[in-house]
């Protein structure tokens, strides 16, 4: 198991992105923020999925990774994964993951991209437009959220958070 977790407001801001993309949603960011935050959305609940996963993360068949880990380091994480997968990799290996796995390669591989589906959800009528690949940035939560948003996902983060070693 490669699990990548990431910090509440961005997976929230993301979501919400998703939803409008594939699913149609047309309610505003503080209604989905309300419905993120009380797990009333599918795949919910957040916390006890990430906390699930991080308590199993010395097991011998798990790799917890976060977002932000990737973003900050990401030959570091390559060179994690490659361990946990007991492959071993040449300095130009990493690199080439590396660019393969950068923002700007993931947004235009036709692989990862979903512009098909993207497309599909168009002339279905179920999108309100938008990339799947968007940002790519850690942080844009703090930035598009309501203040208000931020401190009580910031509040909910530290209360879910505490004792468990966990950081975003």
């Amino acid at each position: 198991i490669v699990y990548v977790a990431r910090n509440a407001k961005d997976t929230c801001l993301s979501y919400y992105h998703h939803s409008q993309l594939f699913m149609g949603y047309s309610g505003t960011l503080d209604e989905f923020c309300y419905l993120f935050h009380n797990e009333s959305l599918p795949f919910s609940p957040y916390w006890a999925n990430i906390l699930g996963y991080w308590k199993r993360r010395e097991e011998p068949n798990t790799l917890f990774l976060t977002f932000e880990e990737l973003k900050r380091n990401l030959s570091s994480s390559v060179l994690r994964t490659a361990k946990f997968l007991k492959k071993d990799l040449t300095n130009q290996q990493v690199a080439t993951l590396c660019d393969h796995l950068s923002f700007e390669q993931m947004r235009d591989n036709p692989a990862v991209n979903n512009e098909d589906l993207e497309a599909l959800s168009r002339r279905m009528g179920c999108s309100l437009g938008g990339k799947f690949i968007r940002s790519g940035q850690v942080g844009e939560g703090k930035k598009k959220l309501s203040q208000d948003w931020v401190r009580c996902f910031d509040q909910w983060s530290e209360e879910n958070l505490c004792d468990t070693g966990l950081k975003f």
